[in-house]
């Protein structure tokens, strides 16, 4: 099983306004079957604060 959590906060906020910062976060959970040596993308999704995309990815090596 693989959790993931990315936690940012927007980009133009007033550094001294009085209300509290807007935490955006984007939770992922899932089981996943990979193949050794190979790349393997778990998790895609916009970034609220561009047009960009993020992802996670993971590559599995065996440990000598």
């Amino acid at each position: 099983m693989v959790s993931a959590e990315i936690s940012s906060l927007p980009t133009g906020r007033e550094p001294n306004s009085p209300l509290p910062p807007v935490v955006r976060q984007n939770k992922w959970t899932g089981n996943v079957v990979v193949v050794i040596g190979k790349a393997t993308t778990l998790f895609s999704s916009d970034d609220l604060d561009s047009k960009r995309k993020m992802q996670l990815e993971l590559t599995v090596n065996p440990v000598k």
